[in-house]
């Protein structure tokens, strides 16, 4: 919603690019609902490649290669490789570097029109992605400290009982 409205004011000749994100907003929504049924891993699997599709979608409306959104496709791979599993994260790889190959051709077979970036815009999307990384950087660590302080817990406590059953 927020970007929504820096669209708005930032290029407001180019309605085009409200597309992607009012997809992303209906594809989020359509994750909220999987959720909230307890279909958790159907809406995450939704949002990725919704996500993934917006990406795409919004580096075909706005130039190609040169397209801001094309430094979301790290992060998506990311969050595929951490809510899924690896063999997720080199599916939406390969996903991705193939969608390049595509956009790059298309780009230079001129079938892309090139479309203006503006500054604020480059630097909503890595802001963006800057913070959102750090966030999803920080929960995996945290997560396997979590699990590593509890292994440690657990190692202690068994030899504390195998001494416990020697004596």
């Amino acid at each position: 919603v927020v970007y929504l409205f820096i669209l708005r004011i930032a290029v407001p000749d180019q309605v085009a690019r409200m597309a992607g994100p009012s997809a992303l907003l209906l594809v989020s929504a359509f994750a909220l609902y999987c959720h909230r049924r307890r279909r958790i891993r159907a809406g995450l699997l939704a949002l990725g490649i919704g996500v993934w599709l917006e990406i795409t979608l919004m580096a075909t409306i706005t130039g190609g290669m040169k397209a801001p959104a094309i430094y979301l496709y790290p992060l998506i791979i990311l969050m595929a490789g951490w809510l899924f599993n690896p063999r997720m994260a080199l599916a939406f790889a390969f996903m991705s570097v193939l969608a390049c190959v595509v956009l790059t051709l298309a780009e230079s077979a001129g079938l892309l029109e090139p479309v203006p970036n503006r500054s604020l815009l480059l630097l909503v999307i890595q802001t963006g992605v800057l913070i959102f990384t750090t966030v999803i950087v920080s929960r995996i660590v945290g997560g396997y400290q979590a699990r590593l302080e509890d292994v440690k817990r657990l190692g202690g406590e068994l030899s504390e009982r195998i001494s416990a059953l020697a004596a």
